[in-house]
């Protein structure tokens, strides 16, 4: 299986107890969703906004055995694209795995949609 890591930043998989078990480097290539944003009035002076999500430019091709990393969000957009090779990372508190410092270090387990 060959998995694309089409975020920003590495993505660290770790076992039950929060050990690293392999490190997916950014494929150099980020897949953003993107967006307009519409005036939706102010909350004490700041601006709101309601966002709409538009379909992702340069998806990469379906390929027999290839998975792609994405955020969260890009998920369901992409399924509802009819899109079931993409996966993302759970940092969900049942999954995520955090330093002293309570940075994201890794997580166990990725979403499907």
């Amino acid at each position: 299986m060959k998995i694309v890591n089409l975020t920003p930043h590495t993505v660290n998989v770790c076992d039950e107890n929060g050990s690293a078990m392999r490190s997916i480097e950014p494929s150099g290539k980020v897949l953003r969703l993107p967006t307009r944003a519409y005036a939706a009035g102010e909350l004490d002076g700041i601006p709101l906004v309601r966002l709409s999500y538009e379909e992702p430019e340069d998806l990469p091709p379906v390929e027999d055995g290839t998975i792609y990393i994405v955020s969260s969000l890009m998920l369901e957009p992409l399924a509802a694209m009819g899109r079931r090779d993409f996966v993302a990372p759970d940092t969900s508190p049942g999954s995520v795995v955090r330093d002293e410092g309570g940075r994201i270090t890794g997580v166990k387990r990725f979403i499907v949609a």
